[in-house]
C-alpha cells in the first residue's frame, strides 16, 4: 500500500495542525482501503495486522475521563462537598 501524507510534513504535519487548533494530537491512522472496510464492518483492525485505532481510542477515552473527573471536582467545590 502507498503512504500518503494528508497533512504535509513541510507544514508541520498533523501535529502542527492540532496544535494550531489547541487540541491534542491523538495519533495516526493509515488510510488503507482494507482498514476502511474493516472499520465499516465494525472491526478496529485487519486480521494479522496491529490495531492502529486502539491507541487513539484509548487516548480519547482517557481524555474524556479526565475531563469528567475535573467537572465532578469543580461541581464538588461549588457545592462545598469537597
Amino acid at each position: 500500500s502507498a503512504h500518503v501524507d494528508v497533512f504535509p510534513a513541510a507544514r508541520g504535519g498533523a501535529e502542527a495542525m492540532a496544535a494550531s487548533f489547541g487540541v491534542p494530537f491523538l495519533g495516526r491512522v493509515p488510510i488503507e482501503p482494507a482498514l476502511t472496510r474493516a472499520c465499516e464492518a465494525g472491526r478496529r483492525s485487519l486480521p494479522g495486522s496491529p490495531d492502529v485505532v486502539r491507541p487513539i481510542a484509548d487516548r480519547i477515552l482517557a481524555s474524556t475521563e479526565m475531563e469528567r473527573e475535573a467537572e465532578e471536582a469543580a461541581a464538588s467545590m461549588m457545592d462545598g462537598s469537597l
